[in-house]
C-alpha cells in the first residue's frame, strides 16, 4: 500500500545558468509529496502514522520555507545557522531536480520513502523514486 503526505513551503531562486525566465528572480509555493510504501501493520492497521512522515520532514521544509536558494551572483544568501544540521552546498544550483536530491539527502533513512515529487507550479514538477535515487545520487552534481 501507498501512503502521501504533502507540505508546502515558499522560497525564491533563480538558475543563473539557464537562458529563459528562470534566469531571472522568482518565487514558487513548492508543493512536496512524500510517498511511503509498505505492508500494513496487523496491530495497528497503518503502514506508517501520518504524524512520523511529518515528525522527520517538516523540520527540512521549515528550512527552506520563506528562503531564497541557491546563490546570488556566487554570493551564499543562505543564513547558514538556520540549517544546521541541514545544510546546502554553498554553490547548490535550486532546480526542482536538485531540490529533491536535496530533501532525500535530508530525509535520509529516517523515513522509508518510496517516492518524493515536487510540484513547481500546478503545472510542473518532479518525481524521485527510491531506485533512482540509489542508482543515480554518486553521479548528479547538484551545483
Amino acid at each position: 500500500m501507498k501512503l502521501t503526505k504533502d507540505f508546502s513551503f515558499d522560497a525564491s531562486h533563480r538558475l543563473p545558468r539557464y537562458k529563459g525566465p528562470c534566469n531571472r528572480l522568482h518565487g514558487h509555493r513548492w508543493t512536496l509529496t512524500v510517498e511511503v510504501e509498505g505492508l500494513v501493520d496487523p496491530e495497528s492497521g497503518m503502514v506508517i502514522d501520518y504524524r512520523e512522515i511529518a515528525r522527520i520532514t517538516r523540520p527540512i521544509i521549515d528550512q527552506l520555507d520563506h528562503r531564497h536558494l541557491g546563490t546570488w551572483e556566487g554570493i551564499d544568501i543562505i543564513h547558514r545557522d538556520a540549517w544546521k544540521p541541514y545544510t546546502v552546498p554553498l554553490d547548490f544550483y535550486p532546480t526542482s531536480e536538485n531540490l529533491l536530491y536535496l530533501i532525500a539527502d535530508q530525509i535520509g533513512a529516517t523515513l522509508p520513502w518510496s517516492q518524493l515529487s515536487l510540484r513547481e507550479t500546478p503545472s510542473s514538477g518532479a518525481m524521485l523514486s527510491q531506485e533512482d535515487y540509489r542508482r543515480t545520487r554518486d553521479a548528479v552534481s547538484c551545483r
